[in-house]
């Protein structure tokens, strides 16, 4: 309202009914553009939510009320803003016909440009959908077609970049084409770099009166600013019920924790619905081509000391990209007696830990990996751990060898180009552990070998989640070790929140393995608690907390 009220006041002295609509964040009312940007609300991400859903909404509803005045023509209504205006501009557009013109001012890009060239880290949430069907953005300006469009910006905006405009500008044109509407669709560049220009304006001002009023006028003035910002203010106290500030929690709907089924039949009900949610909506985007490839992985090295063998693996995820897989065994171990085998997936603290402990001893040929001190004590524990089973160990994506930059702001800004394209970082860790056990089935493939998968924090999610897919192998053991009780918390996989819970989906696993929950509240998981125990498979479900230890 108080930057751009001088667009508005111009289209009212040239004819117009102009309504300016306070954003969401930068209204008196300030509610979130930033969740993910600044404030780490990854969980957004899990229950689907964007600001700028809610600046759609608020544009529909600013067109249900303009139909109600009696100066308003509801056929010739149409839509500009720049920067996330122009955002909001392309929303309303594709989303309502009631729009006949629109005209966005450096509001768009493609996915090239905001992943590749990284001009995502130039805009907060509010600039995005949940891209859950992995559109790129030209497939918004097609919606639009074959109304009136004009794609306005400028050559040296750093975060819409001309490029990316122009790729999207002429997808866009061939679907005008096909409509035989190619007069309806407009380019307007002008010099300069992100800045509300006066060439900008003045292109909206003219494709508006060719386009909703059939007129050719020449522009008298530019638009320049009347009011100052005290003089907008309408709120003297902000209402009691505004909900603007918290929006974000009830804006989509989210997955509501149902009962724990009484009978096996409800069980058995409830479990395919969860079984067809994750498999189309949470997990759709995964590399279907993929997901029964069982290739042996390449071997990297071998190395043995004091009767304890290291093999490096390295197995291929998707599309070219490879993780590391060591294996750690006792020589003297024969094969094919049955040998239990365990796959730990580790966070960045467990994989330094796992190279100290390889480092004095057997970690001359993984010195590739910037090894820390050794530390003898790993090493010791590592060996006990061996007379019982074969020792698996994966660091999935953005782990160890595949890290990015530690720092919170390079974290931040890859987490978002994964939520561009309709997916999550933690999201693809599960692929990745998914993949490893396939790996480890062409590895250790004694009949009656048991794998046991062990993880902690979001890994422990990302494992109990890709077991869901490979109890297939053997009777399993899955440990989770302090996972997160809900996907509010921690593992924030895309959408996962509008289906299922953790609580559920331990309970999914439950039923076809035992399952450890370490370090946890019982509270927590009393519905796959009581789940277990009214479908006749507790015994596979166990707590285990300080608590529980010291009296054990």
């Amino acid at each position: 309202k108080v930057t751009y009220q001088h667009h508005g006041a111009w289209f009212a002295e040239h004819g117009y009914v102009c309504f300016i609509i306070d954003s969401l964040q930068l209204g008196e009312i300030e509610g979130i553009h930033h969740g993910t940007h600044r404030y780490d609300m990854w969980w957004w991400n899990a229950v689907g939510y964007t600001p700028a859903g809610v600046e759609a909404w608020n544009c529909i509803r600013a067109l249900d009320y303009l139909e109600t005045r009696p100066e308003v023509d509801r056929e010739r209504m149409g839509a500009t803003g720049r920067s996330g205006g122009g955002a909001y501009s392309w929303w309303i557009a594709a989303l309502d016909d009631r729009i006949k013109a629109v005209a966005p001012v450096a509001g768009i890009t493609d996915l090239r440009n905001h992943v590749v060239d990284g001009v995502v880290e130039g805009h907060c949430d509010c600039m995005f959908i949940t891209n859950s069907h992995r559109w790129d953005y030209a497939n918004v300006a097609a919606l639009v077609a074959p109304r009136s469009l004009l794609i306005a910006n400028s050559d040296s905006d750093g975060i819409f970049p001309l490029d990316g405009v122009l790729r999207v500008y002429d997808k866009t044109r061939n679907i005008y084409k096909f409509y035989n509407a190619a007069d309806k669709l407009g380019l307007q560049i002008s010099p300069g770099p992100h800045k509300d220009t006066q060439e900008l304006q003045m292109a909206a001002f003219k494709f508006f009166d060719r386009h909703l009023r059939s007129e050719e006028r020449a522009i008298d003035r530019a638009a320049t600013k009347q009011f100052q910002p005290e003089e907008l203010k309408v709120f003297e106290q902000l209402p009691a019920d505004q909900r603007n500030t918290i929006i974000h929690e009830t804006f989509t709907r989210q997955f509501e924790q149902p009962r724990p089924p009484q009978l096996d039949r409800q069980w058995n009900s409830l479990r395919s619905e969860l079984d067809d949610a994750l498999r189309t909506r949470v997990f759709s985007y995964w590399p279907q081509q993929a997901m029964t490839t069982n290739e042996p992985p390449r071997v990297t090295f071998t190395q043995t000391h004091e009767g304890v063998r290291l093999t490096g693996y390295e197995f291929n995820v998707h599309d070219g990209l490879t993780l590391p897989l060591f294996q750690v065994e006792l020589v003297s171990r024969q094969p094919p007696k049955s040998v239990d085998v365990e796959l730990s997936v580790v966070d960045e603290s467990e994989w330094q830990n796992l190279l100290a402990a390889l480092a004095g001893n057997i970690g001359k040929s993984i010195e590739t990996y910037q090894l820390p001190p050794a530390d003898e004590s790993a090493w010791k524990k590592l060996r006990e751990r061996l007379e019982q089973r074969d020792l698996f160990f994966v660091a999935p994506r953005n782990i160890g060898p595949t890290a990015t930059k530690p720092a919170a702001k390079p974290q931040t800004q890859l987490r978002r180009r994964y939520m561009l394209l309709g997916e999550s970082l933690e999201g693809m860790q599960v692929w990745d552990v998914l993949r490893a056990m396939q790996t480890i089935r062409t590895i250790a493939h004694r009949a009656d070998s048991t794998l046991h998968v062990r993880a902690r924090g979001d890994l422990a999610a990302a494992a109990l989640y890709a077991s869901l897919r490979e109890w297939r192998w053997s009777p399993a053991n899955l440990e989770l070790v302090s996972p997160p009780a809900s996907h509010r918390t921690g593992a924030p996989f895309f959408h996962v929140l509008r289906y299922v819970d953790m609580p559920q989906v331990v309970a999914l696993a439950a039923e076809e393995a035992p399952v450890k929950l370490v370090d946890v509240k019982e509270e927590d998981w009393r519905f796959a608690i009581e789940t277990a125990r009214n479908v006749k498979w507790k015994d596979r479900l166990t707590i285990v907390n300080e608590e529980t230890a010291a009296a054990e």
